[in-house]
């Protein structure tokens, strides 16, 4: 069994690219800033795209990642910059080692977690403070395909598949616990990012959109 770490990386109409969720270890070391540099630069498609990449002091990662256009996650907002060019959103796995990942296995996990997608990229839409953090994102579970569904193997490594618990051919949607909890976490330091840089106006307005 192998664990893996959901991640989102996207800009606002006021800020540049920087990651908003990101794996727990990467937000302890400071490092998650990292995923920008890996991903922002790809090509904006749909389908997964996957990279290999040496982590400061932790050793050898797998990145499968896709990029979708903020528009399609927002409520009711053109998913634009300033200047009217669309946004686009990164959302992809930081998986251990190397692994020949099933992308089909990687679009099920991404596309069960869309609910807290839209609700952390509503969060970071509102905000401008060049201060606002990644929210840890915690493993989930990454396990073989069986055997009858792998058709060839890499380096002797059988294709893996990603389920976001047990084998389900249905998604699931993230647990309520875990967006309030999001919910919280953005809204306090949405809270204190505002009165630091004096701007209270907004505030509540931003709120609201959390927890509507």
């Amino acid at each position: 069994m192998v664990e893996v770490w959901p991640f989102i990386v996207a800009r606002n109409p006021e800020l540049d690219w920087r990651p908003i969720y990101a794996p727990d270890f990467l937000v302890q070391d400071k490092n998650d800033f990292m995923l920008v540099l890996q991903t922002g630069s790809a090509p904006h498609q749909e389908s997964i795209l996957t990279k290999t990449i040496d982590v400061r002091h932790r050793g050898r990662f797998t990145l499968a990642f896709r990029s979708r256009p903020a528009s399609q996650m927002l409520r009711d907002t053109e998913g634009k910059d300033r200047f009217g060019r669309p946004i686009h959103v990164i959302e992809g796995l930081v998986v251990p080692g190397w692994h020949p990942i099933d992308e089909a296995g990687v679009e099920r996990l991404l596309d069960a977690q869309q609910e807290l997608t839209a609700e952390l990229l509503g969060a970071f839409w509102g905000t401008s403070s060049e201060q606002a953090l990644a929210v840890p994102s915690s493993a989930q579970e990454l396990e073989p395909r069986k055997a009858a569904e792998v058709p060839a193997t890499v380096g002797g490594l059988a294709f893996l598949g990603v389920r976001p618990q047990a084998v389900s051919n249905h998604p699931k949607k993230a647990p309520r616990w875990i967006l309030t909890l999001v919910r919280v976490r953005m809204w306090t330091r949405m809270v204190v990012s505002q009165r630091k840089s004096g701007r209270a106006e907004g505030t509540i307005k931003n709120v609201i959109r959390l927890f509507r």
